[in-house]
């Protein structure tokens, strides 16, 4: 059984460069905390902060895009949302191929 999650809105990708972007941004800044004088300190403290802010609703923004599920067994491919309600069935057989 193969199971993942289902992308229809392609900007999905340009979200996840941006959380990804956003994850390496902090360790940038706490990485020269030792070498800056203090009121830099501050600055980059409340630059991690705003970074993590922006994180935590881009990561909103994408379980909102990737809302769907897929399941795919032997018999059949099943499409579902988030809290698992069935919204489409489509049943296999031996001469179909799936390309993904």
């Amino acid at each position: 059984m193969f199971k993942g999650k289902l992308i229809e809105d392609q900007s999905y990708y340009k979200l996840k460069k941006r959380v990804a972007l956003y994850s390496l941004l902090p360790f940038a800044i706490l990485v020269n905390f030792n070498s800056m004088p203090i009121w830099l300190s501050v600055g980059g403290l409340l630059l991690f902060v705003v970074v993590v802010y922006l994180s935590y609703k881009t990561q909103k923004e994408i379980s909102k895009v990737a809302n769907k599920n897929i399941h795919i067994n032997e018999n059949e491919i099943n499409i579902l949302d988030s809290k698992g309600t069935h919204l489409e069935t489509t049943k296999l057989n031996l001469t179909d191929i799936i390309k993904l």
